[in-house]
C-alpha cells in the first residue's frame, strides 16, 4: 500500500508540474502581448475585424476590454509571485 501511496503522490506531483508549466507558458503568451497596450488593442481588434466579422464598434470596444483583462490578469499574476516569494523567503528564515 506505500509503494501504492508513493505513485499517486508522484502522479500529484507531475500534473501539478505540468499544471505550472502550462500556467507559466500562458503567462508568457500574455506578456508578450501586453509589453505594449496599443499593439495589444490593436491585435485584438484586428483579429475581432477579420476573424468574427464584427463591426468597428464592435470590435474597438471588445479589444479594450479584452486588453483590460489581460493587464488585470498580468496584475494578479506578479501579486500571486510576490505573495509566493515572501511566503518562501520567510518559510527559510524560520
Amino acid at each position: 500500500e506505500g509503494a501504492q501511496t508513493e505513485v499517486g503522490r508522484q502522479r500529484i506531483l507531475a500534473a501539478a508540474a505540468q499544471r505550472d508549466q502550462a500556467d507559466y507558458e500562458c503567462y508568457t503568451v500574455l506578456r508578450d502581448l501586453a509589453e505594449s497596450d496599443v499593439l495589444l488593442k490593436r491585435k485584438l481588434y484586428d483579429a475581432f475585424r477579420t476573424e468574427l466579422g464584427v463591426s468597428e464598434k464592435e470590435a474597438r470596444e471588445s479589444s479594450e476590454y479584452f486588453a483590460q483583462r489581460v493587464t488585470d490578469v498580468l496584475a494578479l499574476r506578479k501579486q500571486a509571485d510576490r505573495l509566493f516569494t515572501d511566503a518562501l523567503r520567510s518559510q527559510t528564515e524560520d
